[in-house]
């Protein structure tokens, strides 16, 4: 499965997915797109792991081992979908949480190794662009 949305993957009907990694929930929204512009979902899905209260409370700045356990836990869960539903391209992306966390790195590394999903993280800018 290609992570590059139009990473060489052409025709229709193409299924794709996007992973939202955010500071207080992890979504996954996996669609087919019938023709350019023509979009159906097929699934859904939230996991509150709110990443955001390690970050930017208790923990200093990094993200405790517990929530970067719960949060590759839960991207572990979203690739079993994802192939489930025979996705072709998807896009992860982490928002301030992982950006700002000192050990953001190591989630990144993580989500990769254990989960099979290549997450990137993003700046504000693109972020309230997607949004």
């Amino acid at each position: 499965m290609d992570n590059n949305v139009g990473g060489g993957v052409t025709g229709f009907p193409l299924r794709a997915a996007a992973i939202d990694v955010g500071s207080n929930a992890m979504r996954l929204v996996i669609g087919e797109f019938t023709a350019p512009g023509a979009f159906v979902s097929l699934a859904e899905h939230r996991l509150p792991v709110r990443l955001g209260a390690s970050v930017f409370g208790v923990d200093g700045g990094r993200l405790s081992d517990d929530v970067m356990t719960a949060a590759v836990g839960a991207l572990t869960t979203f690739r079993q979908r994802m192939d489930e539903l025979g996705v072709q391209v998807y896009r992860a992306s982490a928002t301030s949480a992982v950006r700002e966390a000192a050990n953001g790195a190591v989630m990144l590394e993580r989500a990769q190794v254990e989960a099979g999903i290549r997450l990137e993280t993003i700046t504000a800018g693109e972020e309230a662009r997607l949004i």
